[in-house]
């Protein structure tokens, strides 16, 4: 008896087992999501993993071109102080000058060169209108 239990037992144990699988066709649908979700997380990472290169490339190429910039600009600072003292600085060599001083400004002049007073509006120059030139002795024309 104790034989005949022990079998009974065994068949529906296996039958119970087997009655509880899911289809081979759906279990193998599963695994093909499964798979294609896996593959297509890779390929994201990849991705992501391509993507932080060429950002870290291009933030170097920003921080290289913002150096780049400031030296340009500390150069065009300079470039501009030294226009400033090259037309501040007096253009002759010489060491005496004369002073014009009429219509409102005044300027120094090397001495060896004179000025000349246009008209503009008239034929004389006035406090509304006209020019001075200063020109060196002899190279009036």
């Amino acid at each position: 008896m104790k034989k005949r239990l022990v079998l009974v037992l065994t068949v529906c144990l296996s039958l119970l087992l087997a009655a509880c699988g899911i289809p081979q066709e759906d279990y193998d649908d599963v695994i093909a999501e499964r798979d294609a979700a896996m593959n297509a997380k890779e390929s994201a990472e990849t991705k992501v993993t391509s993507l932080e290169t060429e950002l870290s490339t291009v933030q170097s190429q920003i921080a290289s071109l913002k150096s780049e910039l400031a030296i340009t600009q500390i150069l065009v600072d300079l470039l501009g102080d030294m226009t400033r003292v090259e037309t501040d600085a007096p253009r002759t060599t010489s060491t005496s000058s004369t002073a014009f001083s009429k219509y409102g400004f005044s300027f120094d002049y090397p001495q060896g060169s004179s000025p000349m007073e246009l008209g503009l509006l008239g034929n004389n120059a006035d406090d509304n209108s006209g020019m001075v030139q200063v020109y060196l002795e002899g190279a009036k024309e």
